[in-house]
């Protein structure tokens, strides 16, 4: 029996000579790991012995080791060894399942981090990428990975070592080759920020990625012809442009040069936006352009465009190349029929519009008209500011939803009063609304239910003395109303088709009292049909409310006074001058509804113009 030392001598066997043993546990093996093993025994030597036992007098079984022969043979049939060249072995005796588990199983891997270093080590030791590329059969792409890895800050790697970080983070920590700022980086972020996206974003900080629009607008291309520098993701696709002032600046270039072309081509105006302003285009109106018939010649160009496009169609969704035939054909196409579009010289004398990026792409958004440069908004913002002037009052929005629920009252009143009116002004959006298609504009609620919300009702009572409301109740409980009670629906349509064509023009009327919406004079959207109506009822609704001082206080000085002026004189102003508001408040609301025992005397002039003053929004008529 051998000794343990006589056991592990190192014997040269020739190649030929060793065969696979089926007891060896390993049995599976890739073809590029193989590749990759035979060109590092090709560059450094076998650097392990194979374990092996004896089989026949000239055979040996490689149960340790089984790799390396595969290896070997590779470069035997390469013609790199010969077939005699001997390799250095360890005989066992017996079978070898148990030590070719054992090599196999216990086998400590070497931790990546040390791995990245000795990477490091031979390309530092003067080889290059491709030489340790090929030595050790891996692509070139993969030894650049594991060279910067493997020039990571000592104190990054051994944060992996010791698996405070793991693989992923330590790549994103290769975005900077500056391992002073890994460190800052590391230290900032420990020890519970450490995650590949926070330790991405905060080398990043500041940079631009190559998908945003405006690095996709300027292009890689143009931005490094001007001295930007990028920074690339050794481990991903991403690419930051990290002089983000220079990017901009780039793009803002591109996109005044388009706009002084704009600009001399007889536009108005034109602003650059790096980011398309939705919000700046929907407050102005717009202008569009004409259609224009193009010449014939981009007309047989068109007809030809169109029907390659269609010839495409059937086969640019399965051919690249047809694809991007496609792609182009199509630019060419929008780039024809944008030519059917002109806009006229007195068009662009007062619009402009908007050049800016939208996803990569230069965007034009023209003929947008500002509100100064439009005659017609111009005009009507002077009316306004006259009627201001000659009507100070300008009520609060809490204030005109209560005088809308009391002029509401009023036109309700006036309605019932009138049926003839109310039951045309009714049937007149009833039957419209019937034959038109879509949308009309009426004042009524038809879907005959009642109209509610804050504008129905005053949520501080009349503001002042109402009157009218006994005479509304008169004219409501004098209507026809037994055909209502009974429930018999035949019995009842039949009652009420016995009434007078008078008593359902009342009915009628009364219906359309209580579907009316509330409104005020001037309202963007207020109903002309009513307004109308009420000029025909010869509604005052002065007779019906007078303001007091709880309609008053909720006004400004300077609109209390307004009134005092037209309607009083100097001398209440002079008065109260110093008065706080809601002393100004109580005289003025004294002077509309005097208490029953004052004494005080006015002149006629004064209380006719008391009589008839109204806030601006109650009134009717021009």
């Amino acid at each position: 029996m051998k000794t343990n030392t006589q056991e592990n001598l190192v014997t040269m066997i020739p190649f030929n000579q060793l065969v696979e043993d089926p007891e060896n546990v390993r049995k599976t093996s890739s073809k590029a790991s193989m590749e990759a093993l035979a060109a590092n025994i090709a560059a450094h030597g076998l650097l392990q012995n194979l374990l092996v036992r004896k089989v026949d007098n000239k055979k040996f079984a490689v149960g340790g080791g089984e790799r390396r022969r595969q290896a070997l043979g590779m470069l035997v049939a390469d013609g790199k060894l010969g077939e005699t060249h001997p390799v250095p072995c360890v005989i066992k005796e017996g079978p070898i399942t148990s030590i070719s588990l054992s090599e196999n199983v216990h086998r400590a891997a070497m931790h990546p981090a040390d791995e990245f270093v000795a990477y490091k080590d031979m390309i530092d030791s003067g080889m290059t990428v491709k030489e340790v590329a090929a030595i050790h059969g891996v692509a070139k792409k993969k030894v650049e990975q594991r060279l910067t890895l493997g020039r990571l800050s000592p104190v990054v790697l051994n944060a992996y070592r010791e698996g405070k970080i793991d693989k992923d983070d330590a790549k994103a920590f290769t975005l900077t080759s500056d391992t002073k700022r890994q460190e800052r980086v590391f230290e900032t972020l420990s020890p519970n920020c450490l995650s590949a996206y926070r330790i991405s974003n905060a080398i990043t900080d500041g940079e631009i990625e190559s998908d945003e629009e405006i690095a996709r607008f300027v292009g890689r291309e143009a931005y490094e012809e001007a001295g930007g520098i990028i920074r690339e993701n050794l481990f991903g696709d991403e690419v930051f442009f990290k002089d983000g002032e220079l990017l901009t600046k780039l793009a803002t270039e591109d996109l005044q040069e388009e706009a002084e072309n704009l600009l001399a081509d007889g536009w108005k105006w034109i602003d650059v936006q790096l980011e398309r302003d939705f919000y700046s285009l929907h407050k102005m109106d717009r202008i569009y352009p004409e259609t224009v018939k193009l010449s014939k010649t981009d007309e047989e160009a068109l007809e030809r465009v169109n029907k390659r496009l269609d010839e495409l169609n059937i086969t640019r969704h399965d051919n690249e190349a047809d694809r991007d035939a496609w792609n182009k054909l199509f630019t060419l196409k929008k780039g024809l029929e944008e030519k059917t579009q002109k806009y006229k010289a007195s068009d662009k004398a007062i619009a402009g519009g908007i050049v800016s990026i939208w996803n990569g792409k230069l965007c034009l958004d023209l003929g947008f008209v500002r509100p100064e440069d439009n005659p017609a908004l111009q005009e009507e913002k002077a009316k306004k500011a006259e009627e201001k002037a000659n009507n100070p009052v300008d009520c609060g929005v809490a204030l005109s939803d209560d005088l809308a629920a009391i002029r509401l009252e009023i036109f309700r009143i006036e309605l019932v009063k009138n049926p003839v009116i109310a039951s045309d002004l009714l049937n007149f959006h009833l039957i419209k609304d019937i034959l038109t298609t879509g949308f009309t504009d009426k004042p009524f609620d038809l879907s005959t239910a009642k109209p509610y919300g804050p504008r129905t009702q005053s949520e501080k009572g009349d503001m002042g003395v109402f009157s009218g409301r006994d005479e509304y109740e008169r004219l409501v409980s004098e209507l026809p109303m037994k055909w209502f009670k009974i429930k018999d629906q035949i019995k009842s349509f039949d009652a009420f088709r016995a009434l007078s064509a008078e008593d359902k023009a009342r009915l009628q009327s009364y219906a359309a009292a209580l579907m009316l919406n509330p409104q005020l004079a001037g309202e963007k959207h207020a109903k002309p049909t009513l307004e109308h109506a009420a000029v025909l009822m010869e509604t005052h609704p002065q007779d019906y409310w007078t303001p007091n001082e709880d309609c008053f206080k909720r006004m400004t000085k300077t609109q209390m006074f307004g009134i005092a002026k037209d309607v009083i004189g100097a001398e209440f102003i002079a008065k109260h001058e110093k008065s706080k508001k809601g002393e100004i408040a109580a005289a003025l609301g004294r002077e509309f509804v005097p208490p029953k025992d004052s004494k005080q005397k006015r002149e006629k002039s004064v209380i006719d113009k008391i009589s008839a003053w109204l806030p601006r929004p109650m009134r009717v008529g021009k």
